[in-house]
C-alpha cells in the first residue's frame, strides 16, 4: 500500500530535522575543536592540565554513550523524531560527538532543547498543516491583535479549513485578508462597543430588578378605626380574601344553613 502525500511529507520533514540536528552536532563539534586551540595557544600549561583533567575521567563504552544520550534525545524531541535519531546509522557517531561536547563543558540537555526546537521549526515547514500554514498568512497581513485573537481562538482549526477551502475553489483569500486588515480594528472596536452596550443593559436591569429597601416599621400598634375593624376583620368579614375563602370553605354545613334559612350553602 502506498503512503499517503502527507506521510512522505512528514517522512522528509523528519529526516531534514534529523538532518539539522546531525549539522549542529558538526557545528559544536568544530566550534568546541576551534577554542581548544585558541585556548592552548594562549595559555599552553592551562590547557594541559584541562586535558588531564578530562583523562581522569571513566572512559564510558560506546553502548553506554549511546544509551546515555538516547535518554537524553527521548526526553527532549518529539517520540517519533526521537525514535529515528537513536535508531539511525549515523546514532553512534552522533553520541560519541554529544559526549565529546558534554566533555568539553557543554550543557548537552540545553544543547538537545535548542536543537529540538529547530528541528520542530523545520518540521512544521516542511509539512506544516492546514491551521499552521495558514497561521503564517493570518500573521504576515493582519494586525497582530486582530491575528492573534484569531489565530489562538477555539474555532482557529475551522476558520483555517474555509481559508483553504476558499484558496482550493480559486478565490484570493490573501485579498480577503488585506480587505479585514484595513477594515478590522473597526471591526474589533464594534464589537468592543457592543459588549459595553450589552454589559451596561444588565447593570441597569439588576439594578431595577433589586428589592426596594425595607420602610421602617411602625413601634405601636396601627391606628384602628371602630367603625372599620381591624385589616384581620376586613379580611375575614370579605369572602373573595384568601383567608375568606378558606374560612367560608371550611365552614360546617349547619353553620351555613343558620345564615343563609333552611337551604345549604354550596360552593359553586
Amino acid at each position: 500500500m502506498s503512503e499517503s502525500p502527507f506521510e512522505v511529507a512528514a517522512g522528509q520533514a523528519a529526516q531534514s530535522a534529523f538532518m539539522s540536528l546531525r549539522l549542529l552536532i558538526s557545528i559544536g563539534t568544530v566550534l568546541r575543536s576551534s577554542v581548544e586551540k585558541e585556548a592552548a595557544a594562549a595559555d599552553p600549561d592551562r590547557a594541559e592540565k584541562v586535558r588531564r583533567l578530562r583523562a581522569m575521567e571513566p572512559e564510558l563504552s560506546p553502548q553506554e554513550i549511546s544509551d546515555r544520550y538516547a535518554a537524553m534525545v527521548r526526553e527532549t524531541f518529539r517520540p517519533e523524531l526521537a525514535e529515528a535519531l537513536v535508531n539511525a546509522e549515523q546514532w553512534p557517531q552522533m553520541a560519541a560527538e554529544l559526549h565529546q561536547l558534554d566533555r568539553a563543558g557543554v550543557d548537552v540537555r540545553s544543547f538537545l532543547g535548542d536543537a529540538s526546537r529547530t528541528a520542530e521549526r523545520i518540521m512544521r515547514e516542511m509539512a506544516p498543516t492546514t491551521a499552521e500554514r495558514w497561521e503564517r498568512t493570518v500573521r504576515s497581513h493582519l494586525p497582530t491583535e486582530t491575528a492573534e485573537a484569531l489565530v489562538s481562538a477555539e474555532e482557529w482549526p475551522q476558520l483555517a479549513e474555509q481559508m483553504q477551502q476558499m484558496q482550493d475553489a480559486g478565490l484570493n483569500v490573501p485579498g480577503v485578508l488585506q480587505d479585514v486588515a484595513r477594515n478590522g480594528s473597526t471591526m474589533q472596536e464594534a464589537m468592543r462597543s457592543a459588549w459595553q452596550k450589552t454589559s451596561e443593559r444588565v447593570g441597569r436591569l439588576e439594578s431595577e430588578a433589586a428589592p426596594a429597601p425595607a420602610r421602617s416599621r411602625q413601634t405601636g400598634p396601627a391606628p384602628v378605626n371602630p367603625r372599620r375593624g381591624t385589616r384581620q376583620d376586613r379580611r375575614s368579614r370579605n369572602p373573595l380574601a384568601p383567608d375568606g375563602v378558606r374560612r367560608l370553605l371550611q365552614r360546617p354545613a349547619w353553620a351555613a344553613r343558620s345564615r343563609s334559612g333552611t337551604h345549604a350553602w354550596r360552593p359553586r
